[in-house]
């Protein structure tokens, strides 16, 4: 799915060394591991894990997500079976043919029955743009002319559908063709006696079957993620766990144990499984085979929050995340599970093992990725939260919510992203709704349009978050840093060179060099030496002594790479292999 247009030929093979930890001024940062973080030739500054050293006045920020499309949603309820809302748990996925493939939340209700949730499909060419195709299959108030996906019939008594899940195109190879592509959904059983997660498979993205009869997972609430990982041979899965006596919620700030009766005791976090068999996923969201925990909330954090979503994505050597964070409130009279939700952003560099902030600012890293949207209530239908202590909110009400747009009470980022303008920009998608996140309890609520919907977010190849160099001029001391050590890769028949993703004020600029595996600088690629870069790029391929960068001659050797930084963002380096200029 990742292409880039200024590389020829991308032939990589990348060997991190194992290197000595050094303090720095954050508590759950280290410098440079041994876990090959930069295969696939990108280094990420997510982190410190790629790191070999930093100077004072070098620092971490994370780039809050953009609002594509002038803040208007690309997906909102236009049909009878998604009158309720588009709602909160989508994936994207790029069909072989090149043709955008969006599984999005479409919820339906009338007077006569309680929601029904459904998973439809809708194309895209560009991102922004999307067709919500007549597919003909499913049955939907005596009519297959819809794109409903699953379930096949809206009929009470099949099964309640309950969530939609994650669609993925299964990279194991020793699958059957015809069920290459998965989605993990989320429905009663045939009992109606629990709701269980269940594995479909398709030949082609459109016509779906159960795969097993019995389910994979017992419970889970939420979007489950999953894919295979070809390194490790097993399938990946991150869910929400729950936790009811979370010992992080016992500190100081005092116990999220309900100041009110109403006040919901779940306390949700992300885990993480492994499998060889979609049959059985060998974990559940709580209990003696409890998913282990990869990112949970922590003593810095105010209680009654939540981590309610993962919307795991794979982009190059890492793992990006963006979870939903669950504000609990208590909205109305014996409402135990209400609340706000927006979106944070968070990665995993071991894959997906662990996960957490951008190692910044606590006021940076943790502010949202995706904020609450627009909330235009008048005042004239509040009602006051019991907690926090007399919040006021407007009542969930067409007339109310209709004013406001949709995001405006919550937020769930999903998983998966695609490339667009030639691969400069990346799309991600949210679904956000007006109402909160128990202000849907009138289910045979029609809300306005406006009150649901899918957002597009936008943002710059790599640029999720920076190093930084800080405004330091006229100093003995320049801020630097320097990245772990690797093996220059052997290109065959097109030369090995280096680019990187940057951008400076007028004043500040970046200089790079080259060093040898006793960290000493190589001859001829010395900051002495190195071209002075000013400006925005997205690529730029860097030079000594005029000559842009030509590493045939050391292709096996071990580098690193050091940077003056200052007033100036770094975004990622990454190696390529370029044909002759």
């Amino acid at each position: 799915m990742i292409q880039q247009n200024y590389i020829k030929k991308l032939t990589i093979i990348l060997i991190i060394l194992k290197i000595s930890c050094t303090s720095i001024p954050y508590a759950t940062a280290k410098f440079g591991t041994n876990f090959d973080e930069v295969e696939h030739g990108k280094i990420l500054f997510l982190d410190t894990s790629q790191l070999d050293s930093m100077s004072e006045g070098v620092s971490f920020e994370m780039h809050p997500g953009k609002r594509a499309n002038n803040g208007n949603p690309v997906i909102y309820p236009t049909e009878e079976w998604e009158n309720w809302a588009t709602f909160a748990y989508n994936s994207v996925v790029q069909h072989p043919n090149g043709t955008f493939f969006m599984y999005y939340d479409c919820v339906s209700s009338d007077k006569t029955r309680n929601i029904i949730r459904f998973t439809c499909l809708a194309t895209s060419d560009d991102g922004i743009s999307w067709v919500k195709p007549i597919l003909n299959l499913a049955n939907y108030n005596n009519s297959t002319k819809n794109n409903i996906v699953w379930p096949l019939s809206s009929a009470v008594g099949i099964y309640h559908y309950i969530e939609p899940g994650t669609v993925f195109i299964d990279t194991n190879p020793k699958i059957v063709e015809d069920e290459k592509w998965k989605m993990l959904v989320r429905m009663n059983n045939q009992n109606n006696t629990e709701t269980d997660t269940y594995v479909l498979s398709s030949h082609d993205g459109i016509n779906w079957k159960k795969m097993f009869e019995a389910p994979s997972m017992h419970r889970s609430d939420t979007q489950n993620v999953a894919w295979y990982d070809n390194e490790i041979d097993e399938y990946v899965i991150f869910m929400r766990i729950d936790d009811l006596n979370p010992k992080e919620h016992s500190g100081p700030h005092g116990a999220c144990q309900g100041p009110l009766p109403q006040l919901s005791a779940d306390f949700r976090r992300i885990g993480r499984c492994t499998t060889k068999d979609l049959s059985n996923f060998e974990c559940e969201p709580g209990g003696s085979t409890e998913a282990a925990d990869v990112f949970t909330f922590d003593a810095i954090d105010p209680p009654c929050m939540d981590i309610y979503t993962n919307a795991a994505t794979r982009y190059y050597n890492r793992i990006l995340m963006f979870p939903s964070i669950f504000q609990k409130c208590v909205l109305a009279e014996n409402e135990i599970n209400d609340g706000l939700l927006d979106i944070r952003f968070i990665s995993s560099f071991d894959g997906g093992h662990t996960a957490n902030y951008v190692p910044s600012d606590i006021s940076n890293a943790r502010q949202p990725f995706v904020r609450l949207n627009l909330n235009r209530c008048d005042g004239k239908h509040l009602n006051y939260s019991s907690f926090p202590k007399d919040m006021p909110w407007c009542v969930s009400d067409t007339e109310s919510v209709g004013k406001s747009t949709y995001g405006a009470g919550e937020n769930y980022f999903n998983p998966g992203y695609i490339e667009v303008n030639n691969g400069e920009d990346l799309l991600l998608y949210y679904g956000g709704a007006a109402f909160t996140h128990a202000g849907d309890a009138d289910d045979n609520q029609h809300w306005k349009s406006s009150s649901s919907g899918l957002g597009a977010i936008i943002v710059k190849r790599d640029r999720f978050a920076s190093i930084n160099g800080g405004y330091i001029f006229n100093k003995k001391t320049i801020p630097t840093l320097r990245t772990v050590t690797m093996k220059v890769p052997d290109c065959v028949f097109s030369i090995p060179s280096i680019r990187f993703n940057f951008e400076t004020s007028v004043v500040g600029y970046i200089k790079l060099q080259l060093n040898d595996d006793e960290k000493a600088p190589l001859d001829g690629y010395s900051f002495n030496s190195s071209s002075t870069y000013k400006g925005n790029f997205l690529s730029m391929r860097p030079s000594w002594n005029k000559k842009t960068v030509d590493l045939l001659a050391l292709v096996g050797e071990r580098i690193s790479i050091s940077v003056e930084i200052v007033d100036a963002r770094l975004f990622s380096i990454f190696f390529t292999c370029e044909e002759e200029s």
